[in-house]
């Protein structure tokens, strides 16, 4: 089960060469020191397709302002991942939260479309305190 004010994406839908922010934003002041016990993962919902050689990256990020535009500073980052690769279910990452000294007071996952738009695919990312394996 994941807790939905843990959930930084469920099945967020990106598709254009960008860098999107997650749809929701955890404050860590609200998780606590729950923080401590949790880990990031991001996986595929749905799988992504492309016309081109898209790739995919996701970063965990931490930022001061809730809006996430004041430079955030990146936690965690996978590899620019090939389309080809981005089957459904596929895991990105799973990794333990550092500790929350080094966090800011926002943490946002960051979805990074690459080379070529997506015509297809969508991205969960969220913490838990399970971890996960492919």
């Amino acid at each position: 089960m994941i807790d939905y004010s843990l959930q930084f994406c469920d099945a967020q839908d990106e598709t254009t060469v960008d860098t999107h922010i997650s749809d929701n934003i955890v404050d860590t002041l609200v998780a606590g020191d729950a923080l401590n016990e949790l880990y990031f993962v991001a996986r595929v919902e749905t799988a992504c397709t492309s016309g081109g050689s898209a790739t995919v990256q996701v970063k965990l990020v931490t930022d001061a302002a809730s809006t996430m535009d004041t430079g955030p500073t990146v936690v965690f980052s996978t590899d620019a991942i090939a389309v080809a690769s981005l089957v459904d279910k596929y895991l990105f990452c799973c990794v333990r939260l550092p500790k929350p000294s080094k966090l800011a007071r926002y943490l946002g996952a960051q979805i990074i479309i690459g080379t070529a738009v997506l015509t297809a695919g969508k991205i969960d990312a969220y913490l838990t305190d399970v971890p996960v394996s492919s």
